[in-house]
């Protein structure tokens, strides 16, 4: 089974390599603030803390959101990965040149989420992925409607 692999993907290799273009092996690294300790997390009290004490506790967030109209949501995430890639770009023509990046890890990033009432009480907070703790529910900030 390994050597099948292996002949597929020196197949797939020997293929991009007769395309005309370029192909590079990256290296990244890419680091996202600090893990919010789960200890901190847990010391919060639903309905006791407020958005002082959560910020005192937590720092700053990496985003904010509307919720519920009033109230607000604030989201923390962290990384700390690297790894290799491969890039391929191509020619359409002699004078153009066309790539297309598509990163769907901020789906996949951890990090956690803590929501607060219109008058800034910590109504709940959770932790996961940010994929599954903004299914697309929250909205950014927007302006008042009498500032409009």
């Amino acid at each position: 089974m390994k050597r099948d692999r292996r002949s597929a993907a020196g197949a797939a290799l020997a293929a991009l390599a007769a395309l005309p273009g370029c192909i590079n092996l990256t290296f990244s690294r890419e680091h996202i603030d600090e893990p919010v300790p789960v200890a901190v997390l847990e010391s919060l009290v639903e309905g006791n803390d407020d958005l002082g004490t959560c910020l005192q506790r937590l720092g700053a967030p990496y985003d904010v959101f509307e919720y519920r109209d009033q109230g607000m949501a604030l989201l923390w995430v962290w990384r700390d990965k690297d790894g290799f890639g491969l890039e391929l770009s191509s020619p359409i023509e002699n004078t153009s040149n066309v790539s297309f990046t598509l990163d769907l890890s901020d789906a996949s990033l951890p990090g956690c989420v803590l929501w607060f009432s219109p008058d800034l009480q910590l109504e709940r907070w959770r932790a996961g992925s940010v994929g599954d703790l903004l299914p697309g529910r929250l909205r950014r900030p927007s302006v008042p409607e009498a500032d409009r």
